[in-house]
């Protein structure tokens, strides 16, 4: 089970190489506004789907981040984990809309992750790995399965 899935991040490195890297925000809680940083599990796999975390300063891997630094660095995607006992609920992500002068509000790309696929590392962190790739780079996927 391991080599392959070794193998199927092997392949989604080769696919992704060369791509630009669009600016994203996870986060992990709202209030305090918390996110993820270098050394933290879910930074490293944002990097490996193509992605360019706005944390990646932090010197923690679990970093508050205040709202100046979300508006300054202007995040193309923004991520909400939500599972069926954790996550952000729906009326904090709603309120990210009123952010119009972000990106990733006027371009409509704030996106809810099953935290079960990211939040915990076991086997079906690579389907989350997948999974954040065809959100970042939509464009390289002709469906769903084209991942693998």
């Amino acid at each position: 089970m391991t080599e392959a899935m070794r193998g199927r991040v092997r392949t989604l490195s080769s696919r992704l190489e060369g791509l630009q890297r669009p600016r994203v925000l996870y986060i992990l809680n709202s209030q305090p506004l918390i996110t993820v940083g270098p050394g933290s599990f879910i930074h490293h796999l944002i990097e490996v789907a193509g992605g360019d975390n706005i944390a990646t300063d932090a010197h923690a891997p679990y970093p508050r981040i205040n709202m100046e630094d979300v508006l300054r660095k202007n995040p193309e995607y923004i991520l909400f984990p939500v599972g069926r006992f954790e996550g952000i609920p729906q009326d904090e992500q709603d309120s990210w809309k009123r952010w119009t002068d972000l990106s990733a509000v006027r371009h409509g790309r704030l996106y809810q992750i099953p935290s079960d696929l990211l939040n915990r590392p076991g086997p079906r962190v690579i389907d989350g790995l997948e999974l954040l790739a065809r959100t970042f780079h939509p464009e390289i996927f002709s469906d769903r399965q084209d991942a693998r």
